[in-house]
């Protein structure tokens, strides 16, 4: 586990350094987080950060398979891996509040949302969504 989050803090630090005004690759380590920071203000920061991104990531990869951004089995993985490690990925929150709480996300610009989409496991895209569409992406992650 050290070994790895040493390597992740190494690869986080290289991309800050080099993209310091989150203009470009830099964008893709927000991965799980506008539906996670929703999550923690939902809960009024009793989720800590790290749930809340892993129960986002979860959300955001099952909405992205259900979408054909990304494959179903991609998503699996992700899910797989992440209880395998103890997370609770369980979402106390409907998809129209999760909607509602990110539309403060920084990752906003006006009537869209960037959302970072997990292509496959180490590779991900960048999508702008339409707020409008958000609450159903949502929902579709949600599985309810």
């Amino acid at each position: 586990i050290e070994e790895i989050a040493f390597r992740s803090a190494t690869v986080k630090r290289n991309i800050v350094e080099g993209d310091e005004r989150e203009s470009g690759q830099r964008k893709l380590l927000n991965l799980g987080h506008t539906f996670g920071h929703a999550m923690e203000k939902l809960s009024d920061y009793e989720i800590s950060h790290g749930m809340a991104v892993a129960k986002g990531l979860t959300l955001i990869a099952k909405a992205s398979a259900a979408a054909d951004f990304t494959s179903a089995d991609t998503a699996e993985e992700i899910t797989v891996a992440l209880t395998g490690l103890g997370y609770d990925l369980s979402c106390p929150y409907s998809a129209e509040e999760l909607a509602q709480a990110a539309f403060s996300d920084k990752k906003r610009r006006g009537n869209a949302i960037t959302l970072v989409i997990p292509k496959k496991i180490g590779i991900c895209s960048l999508k702008n969504m339409n707020t409008a569409d958000l609450a159903a992406f949502a929902q579709a992650g949600l599985g309810r």
